[in-house]
């Protein structure tokens, strides 16, 4: 679980600034398709030699969110990650408040919504893709 930690901090405590709102509702569960561009498998955009291989974002209509990862360093079982929190979303900002780390605030990150597909980005411009179903 200890590697999964960055990767779970830097999608709940960064960043992001600019992006298009929808009257599509955002409550719904997401599938991880993509980083950077990348499908899934591909490198953690933030640990070295790790492997993302999967990953769910369940935001529910009582403001409520489930993160979930799922990671592999060669040679291991993959590590399943789970951070919970509440979510709040203001224009094209996506606010997500994880559960026991009030200290340091919510993280934001830009939100971009498109029909069925929801894509954030986070103060180091990492693009993380979902897919709605």
């Amino acid at each position: 679980m200890r590697l999964l930690a960055p990767l779970l901090l830097v999608l709940a405590a960064a960043c992001a600034t600019a992006g298009a709102p929808s009257d599509t509702p955002l409550a719904g569960r997401y599938t991880l398709a993509a980083v950077d561009g990348r499908p899934l498998p591909t490198e953690s955009p933030t640990e070295s030699g790790v492997t993302l291989e999967g990953g769910s974002l369940l935001l529910t209509a009582g403001a409520r969110y489930t993160l979930e990862l799922v990671a592999r360093l060669p040679g291991l079982a993959a590590q399943t990650a789970t951070v919970h929190g509440g979510y709040t979303v203001r224009g094209d900002t996506l606010l997500l408040a994880a559960d026991g780390m009030t200290r340091f605030g919510p993280s934001r990150y830009l939100l971009v919504r498109d029909g069925r597909a929801l894509r954030i980005r986070d103060d180091r411009g990492k693009v993380y893709a979902f897919t709605r179903g």
